[in-house]
C-alpha cells in the first residue's frame, strides 16, 4: 500500500465524511458570519488546544508542524472573512506526499464527487470558532494517529 492510500484510508477509518458533514452542516450560516478573529484570539484558542502555532505573514494562516519518525504533518488553517479552510499537509523524508489537503477536497475525494459545490464552514462568533478549531483538531489528530498504525503495520512499501 502507498502513502496515498494510507492517507484515503486513514480519512476513511475515522468516518471523516460524516465527522465533516456534522461540521459543515453546522456552521453554514454565512449571512450571520463573524467577519474577522483577532489574531491573538485565534492563536490564544490553539494554545488552550494544547497547540502552538505560527502565524504565517502576510494573511490569515495559522500553522504547525509535528514529525513522527520520518513522516511529518502540517496543520494550516485560513481564516478569511469569518470562513475557515484547514489543509493538512504529510511529508515522508521531507517530501511532500501528492494528495488531497483541504477539508473540502478530501470530502468530495472521498465521496467520489469532485464536482460538488460546497460553501465555506463559517463560525458567527468566538465560540462557534473555538468549536470548529477543536473538531478540526480532532479529525487532524485521529487522522495522524490512524495513517501512522496503518505505515506502521508494514503496509507501506512505496516511497512517495
Amino acid at each position: 500500500m502507498n502513502y496515498l492510500e494510507n492517507i484515503l484510508k486513514a480519512y476513511r477509518n475515522i468516518d471523516y465524511i460524516n465527522r465533516f458533514e456534522g461540521l459543515y452542516n453546522r456552521h453554514d450560516d454565512f449571512d450571520n458570519r463573524m467577519k474577522k478573529i483577532e489574531n491573538n484570539i485565534a492563536k490564544r484558542i490553539f494554545n488552550n488546544f494544547g497547540f502552538k502555532v505560527e502565524i504565517l505573514q502576510p494573511g490569515r494562516d495559522f500553522e504547525f508542524y509535528e514529525q513522527l519518525d520520518e513522516i511529518g504533518f502540517v496543520f494550516s488553517l485560513n481564516i478569511k472573512g469569518g470562513a475557515i479552510v484547514q489543509y493538512t499537509y504529510v511529508y515522508n523524508k521531507n517530501e511532500k506526499v501528492e494528495s488531497p489537503e483541504n477539508i473540502y477536497f478530501i470530502y468530495r475525494y472521498l465521496i467520489d464527487n469532485l464536482d460538488l459545490e460546497l460553501h465555506p464552514i463559517v463560525y458567527k462568533n468566538e465560540q462557534d470558532f473555538k468549536e470548529i478549531l477543536g473538531e478540526l483538531l480532532s479529525i487532524y489528530s485521529d487522522f495522524k494517529f490512524e495513517f501512522m498504525r496503518l505505515v506502521n503495520e508494514g503496509n507501506n512499501t512505496d516511497v512517495v
